[in-house]
């Protein structure tokens, strides 16, 4: 058995049609989602790369985002209320 979370996953899909997935065709579409949602094109393609290294390479990767968080266009002013 794969323990580390490879073939692991598990979905439960209540809309539009009620199934019981599991596998790699839900792992691959947690990991497509989470992809979707990172800001950057050059940002998608760091977490691919490191993502597809950690598959085939069985190591534990840290994947940590990191900088400031300050968000571009507030200004003070509005940071305060």
């Amino acid at each position: 058995m794969d323990w580390n979370g490879r073939k692991a996953a598990v979905a439960k899909v209540e809309w539009p049609f009620k199934a019981r997935m599991s596998g790699f065709p839900v792992w691959f579409t947690w990991v497509s989602v989470q992809i979707i949602f990172i800001i950057g094109f050059r940002n998608r393609l760091s977490v691919i790369a490191t993502l597809m290294w950690t598959y085939f390479t069985y190591t534990r990767g840290a994947l940590l985002i990191t900088g400031t968080q300050a968000l571009p266009g507030w200004n003070e002013e509005f940071r305060s209320r």
